[in-house]
């Protein structure tokens, strides 16, 4: 059984490996597991804001305790303020969450001591020492898991982590004050810290999307869905927008215009404001789905984009790699060393908003002062995965467009880690031809085996 996908484990509520007895196997595992890495055994937990995620919560706490390991429970708070705020502490964490996904899904993910997501071969281990236990007579009393005594303490800790954040970033409390935003914390994760940056800095901000019920993150709301907050700039006359997904560890920023600012142009202003601190920035990671108008902006700088395969764990370790300070995908997961290795949305808010005050910049400008080329994404349903190199008439109209492109664009076709899904990503010179090529390729792949 394979367990982990491009981030972590996720399915939905229920079917294996989202149910309780497979949790309390998870978080035995992951403490057998963390016992031969460590002598600082404590985990943190943390969870967003989905009714299923107290059950699970309890099963995981209960399966890492069965090993006496000790575990420091903060209810709901986001994925990435989880992660760092326990490797501060030297602590391990587990995060349950399906972040973007609709409430009916859930997941789980796995932090080290340094805060970093595990990598694909400690996964891995994880996922033998789990069939082992899934192999023998269950010992899971869904009795004993329900009365796991669960102590929540996330919004005195986890506020403090912003707080401090904001003292080591104190320009962002006068870009606050200076600017009128609508936050969407996706009804998840943020939700309770969203109202704290706001009062900390007597900003005349408001926010949406901060009243989750269990059933509504992510619905009709967050960095998925921006319809609201883009109406509410311009009904407001506001000078921009912040959304946050439903596990909170990816921030999109839409301008006064209602123009969504991508991860390039994040990853662009923390270099702006390298240069300005006349900081060498000789590396930024980025993925495969990086755009190519970024990486000809910084050949003109002198700064090499390094791609690596889709997913924030495979920027982190990336960044270890080339020693870069900087790394971050176009859907708003961005990693900033200066932080931590691994991103949390409102933590790279604070600093943005504390570059944007410093060098007297408006998300617009920010917009305006980096021109991607048009990109198109297509998703197209599938019953199963195949090299795309094997089926003659999908690999062919890839040689094809790539052709046609040559340096005015690129095309990228691959399988989703998530969801049963093969997603074509095209850039050219022109939307039009985009989608043009994204279209020719999509019909190649409902022709073959694949569908």
């Amino acid at each position: 059984m394979t367990l982990f996908g491009t981030d972590g484990i996720r399915d939905v509520f229920g079917q294996s490996p989202i149910t309780e007895i497979d949790f309390f196997h998870l978080g035995k595992s992951f403490a057998i597991w963390i016992k031969k890495q460590s002598k600082h055994y404590p985990v943190t937990i943390a969870r967003d804001s989905r009714s299923s995620g107290i059950q699970l919560s309890k099963a995981l706490i209960y399966g890492i305790k069965s090993e006496s390991i000790d575990t420091h429970f903060l209810d709901i708070a986001p994925t990435g303020a989880c992660a760092l705020f326990a490797s501060s502490q030297q602590n391990f964490s587990a995060v349950i969450t399906a972040s973007h996904n609709p409430s009916d899904y859930n997941g789980l993910k796995f932090f080290n001591e340094n805060g970093l997501k595990l990598s694909r071969n400690q996964e891995e281990e994880i996922d033998e020492i789990f069939s082992k236990l899934k192999s023998r007579p269950a010992d899971f009393n869904l009795k004993n898991s329900n009365e796991i005594s669960i102590k929540k303490n996330s919004s005195e800790k986890i506020s403090n982590y912003y707080k401090n954040l904001i003292e080591k970033y104190p320009l962002s409390k006068k870009f606050l004050r200076n600017n009128q935003l609508c936050f969407d914390g996706a009804n998840g994760s943020v939700s309770d810290f969203i109202p704290l940056i706001i009062g900390i800095s007597s900003s005349h901000s408001f926010a949406t999307g901060i009243a989750p019920d269990g059933d509504n993150i992510n619905k009709d709301c967050g960095a998925t869905n921006t319809g609201i907050i883009k109406k509410l700039i311009q009904n407001f006359n506001l000078n921009a927008g912040i959304s946050f997904d439903g596990d909170g560890d990816r921030i999109i920023i839409i301008d006064e215009l209602g123009r969504e600012l991508s991860g390039e142009h994040l990853l662009f202003l923390l270099i702006l404001d390298a240069i300005n601190n006349k900081r060498k920035v000789n590396s930024v990671v980025g993925s495969i789905m990086t755009n190519k108008s970024f990486e000809n902006k910084l050949n003109e700088i002198q700064i090499n984009l390094i791609r690596t395969d889709v997913g924030d764990r495979n920027i982190a370790y990336e960044m270890l790699n080339y020693d870069a300070e900087f790394g971050g995908e176009p859907s708003g997961h961005i990693i900033n060393k200066n932080i931590g290795f691994t991103g949390d949305g409102l933590s790279n808010f604070i600093v943005f908003a504390h570059i944007f005050e410093k060098l007297n910049l408006t998300p617009k400008n920010l917009f305006d002062s980096l021109t991607l080329f048009p990109q198109i994404q297509i998703n197209v349903n599938i019953s199963r995965k195949l090299p795309v190199e094997n089926i003659p008439l999908i690999d062919n109209a890839i040689k094809y467009v790539e052709k046609e492109l040559g340096n005015n664009g690129r095309c990228i076709v691959r399988f989703s880690g998530t969801e049963p899904v093969i997603r074509i990503m095209v850039e050219a010179c022109s939307e039009k031809l985009a989608l043009e090529y994204a279209n020719f390729i999509k019909e190649k792949i409902l022709k073959s085996e694949l569908v």
